[in-house]
């Protein structure tokens, strides 16, 4: 069947493809290098607790992360932007093998619009902003509140690169309790990048319990979950507060958004 699905692949227009893999699993990442794929991304906590696997024994207490690998079959060239606080992903850029550049500043006008689906069974969620306007940050916030404070446990953003606005959007994104997850190169339709942002309802993550193979994924680990322990006790206390007494106010996330511009 593998061989059959690459064949497809090669033979259609499609511009490469990810995979995700679980921490605990060794395996998979080596199966997805085997393959050529590279790590772009970790999905910290993503997994929920009493997701069990045949056959292994685990501490069900934590969630399970997931790396995510990356095949890129018609690399391209092209700019992108970088919000401020996630400049690792162009050491990943560069191990996947392809070229980006940082995308001249543009103006920032229009609303933003996006799409949300959920799983409920399993407490996981997706943002998908497919246009970014001057309230970005305002309106992903408006998001995570409802989610994050119903039943869901994970939500996954998934921002365009083409977007001005993604690059301004800077430590306003963290001050709401985003941290990066990753990078897709041609997930959207025209073969726009995805810049993925995270967020997690988890109190406590145990990086120990986080296996990955090789320098890169290690890397990607290291700079994940480090950026999630900065947003942690930020979200934590966000999510305590009133609705008419929140710690991140509007006009904070607009002089955080301002200043990063």
């Amino acid at each position: 069947i593998s061989v059959a699905m690459m064949q497809h692949v090669l033979q259609s227009d499609i511009a490469g493809t990810y995979m995700k893999c679980v921490t605990h699993h060794t395996a998979s990442q080596k199966g997805a290098r085997r393959s050529g794929a590279v790590p772009t991304g970790l999905l910290l906590g993503s997994v929920p607790r009493w997701v069990r696997y045949a056959g292994e024994e685990q501490d069900h207490s934590q969630p399970i992360s997931c790396l995510q690998y990356q095949l890129a079959f018609r690399p391209r060239e092209g700019a992108i932007h970088i919000p401020e606080g996630f400049e690792w992903a162009w050491d990943v850029i560069e191990a996947s093998g392809t070229t980006r550049t940082v995308a001249r500043p543009g103006v920032i006008d229009g609303e933003t619009r996006l799409t949300v689906k959920w799983q409920g069974d399993r407490q996981l969620a997706q943002i998908y902003v497919t246009s970014a306007g001057v309230d970005l940050v305002e309106r992903i916030e408006e998001k995570l509140r409802w989610l994050l404070e119903g039943h869901i446990q994970h939500v996954l953003i998934y921002l365009p690169g083409d977007q001005a606005a993604v690059g301004a959007a800077g430590r306003g994104l963290e001050s709401i309790g985003l941290f990066p997850a990753g990078w897709i190169p041609d997930f959207y339709r025209g073969r726009r990048d995805a810049l993925l942002y995270q967020a997690s309802a988890c109190k406590s993550i145990d990086a120990g319990r986080i296996q990955a193979t090789g320098d890169d994924a290690k890397a990607i680990v290291g700079d994940v979950y480090g950026a999630w322990l900065r947003t942690r006790n930020a979200r934590s206390q966000d999510l305590h507060a009133g609705r008419n007494d929140r710690v991140v106010s509007l006009d904070a996330l607009r002089e955080a958004r301002e200043h990063a511009s």
